[in-house]
């Protein structure tokens, strides 16, 4: 798939599960060895994307926040991105831009 990407220059989307090692840490934040990938997908990527709610894991949290955890990228560090979410709808916003 990498190649087809490469040749044709698009962008594959990839969705996988997170493995139960994230939850037995002290701060449950994933990272890209928690990803579940019997194909090791992670490997051959170029930028994996982790969604994490701080909430889901601890009551205390904010409710509307979501991290976009940059646990592989291309040519850079990684870096999270803080993000608003409506658990309701689903929608994902920058709480000064407006909907992402």
């Amino acid at each position: 798939m990498k190649k087809l990407a490469e040749r044709y220059n698009v962008v594959f989307f990839i969705t996988t599960g997170i493995k139960r090692t994230a939850e037995k840490r002290e701060e449950c934040i994933p990272i890209a060895s928690d990803l579940k990938n019997p194909n090791g997908l992670a490997d051959f990527s170029n930028e994996v994307l982790i969604l994490y709610r701080p909430y889901y894991y601890d009551a205390n949290a904010e409710k509307d926040i979501m991290e976009i955890i940059s646990a592989k990228q291309f040519g850079c560090c990684c870096v999270a991105i803080r993000l608003y979410y409506n658990a309701s709808t689903g929608r994902i916003f920058d709480k000064y831009k407006g909907t992402v």
